[in-house]
């Protein structure tokens, strides 16, 4: 049987509970009883097996942010925010980073809940601790993590067990194939059979229930097709550079019909050769001066208006707010194809249609 058809929604709700996930947690309540290192809430919903790291001291938040981030349904009873903190690329410069950036994503008065972190990061130790140190209830978050491509089948189970040690905990909400090529493959094998061997192991973990959603990133077409014609489960999602600078239409017109979510990586476009920085084109200034926001919220809200979710990354706390803060107004029709357009237009045509 075929899964697949998503809508939108902001109720929450909580993980169906796997095997594997009832024996951590068994496990987490035996040690609980000899250890007073960990808040009650942490020792309920992170593993503290002897192959985990360290858990670090926790500090205890609320668990309701002011403002809960709208979700969209990705799989059934799988609800995404729309917003989550990624956790790659160069903005965070050293690893430490990381850490401090997700722990403040959580806090009540950021609001954050999804975290998108991935093996190749070389980060999800960090995502861990700060998981950990939130005291938020694992219930109440979304951990996507993505291991590296086409790896094959035994190679995708071990990867996923890894990151579940690292990120310290039984399951992650989301994961993904980082890239549809293989960096080697072996002789004789096709990127194509690869990628539909590493997608049943991916199609494995999801029974096991190690993860509540499984997707791709950074698939074109061919590569979706590929996929499809071995799956008995639609990927989820499938994570993207889009930005207004950089989009395939395409692309996202054939996963809307297949049920697949498109997610944006790089949603705020940073520095396009053509354009310069995207978020400060006059088009996109007027535009913000319109709404009385900032030029980086209405690249973010041009993106949901395609019906997507995206990752977006800082460090900075007062950015991570804004961030979130672009669901109290609405682009016009004619001002998302505007900043649909900017992708046609070159520093030539700028004073036509930028």
């Amino acid at each position: 049987m075929i899964v697949t058809g998503w809508q939108l929604s902001t109720r929450a709700l909580l993980p169906r509970p796997s095997l594997l996930s009832l024996v951590r947690l068994i496990t987490i309540a035996v040690i609980t009883c000899s250890s007073t290192s960990l808040s009650t809430e942490t020792e309920r919903h992170y593993s503290s097996s002897n192959e985990a790291p360290s858990p670090p001291t926790t500090t205890t938040v609320r668990t309701t942010p002011t403002t809960p981030t709208p979700a969209a349904v990705i799989a059934p009873g799988v609800e995404k925010p729309l917003i989550s903190l990624g956790t790659g690329g160069g903005m965070y410069g050293n690893r430490s980073v990381v850490e401090k950036a997700v722990f403040e994503w959580l806090q009540t008065d950021v609001g954050g809940r999804g975290i998108d972190t991935a093996i190749d990061y070389d980060n999800e130790d960090l995502v861990g601790i700060a998981l950990a140190r939130s005291g938020i209830l694992r219930g109440e978050l979304f951990i996507t993590t993505k291991q590296p491509g086409p790896i094959g089948f035994n190679e995708t189970i071990a990867a996923l067990e890894g990151s579940l040690v690292r990120l310290q905990t039984s399951y992650v909400d989301l994961y993904l194939i980082h890239f549809p090529d293989p960096d080697d493959a072996p002789p004789g094998r096709s990127g194509k059979e690869l990628r539909q061997e590493t997608w049943r192991a991916m199609e494995e973990v999801l029974r096991r229930g190690w993860t509540r959603s499984i997707g791709v990133s950074n698939y074109k077409l061919s590569d979706l097709l590929d996929t499809l014609q071995v799956s008995t489960v639609i990927p989820a999602v499938n994570q993207v550079l889009w930005n207004p600078a950089s989009h395939d239409d395409a692309l996202l017109e054939f996963c809307q019909a297949k049920g697949i979510t498109l997610e944006a990586w790089s949603p705020l476009g940073g520095y396009d050769s053509r354009h310069g920085n995207v978020l400060d084109l006059p088009v996109m200034k007027r535009i913000a001066a319109s709404h009385g926001v900032s030029t980086a919220q209405v690249a973010l809200r041009w993106t949901l208006q395609h019906g997507m979710t995206l990752a977006t990354g800082t460090t900075t706390k007062d950015h991570m707010k804004t961030d979130l803060d672009v669901f109290g107004f609405r682009l016009t029709d004619e001002e998302v194809l505007a900043i649909t357009n900017i992708q046609n237009c070159g520093l030539s045509f700028a004073s036509e249609c930028l």
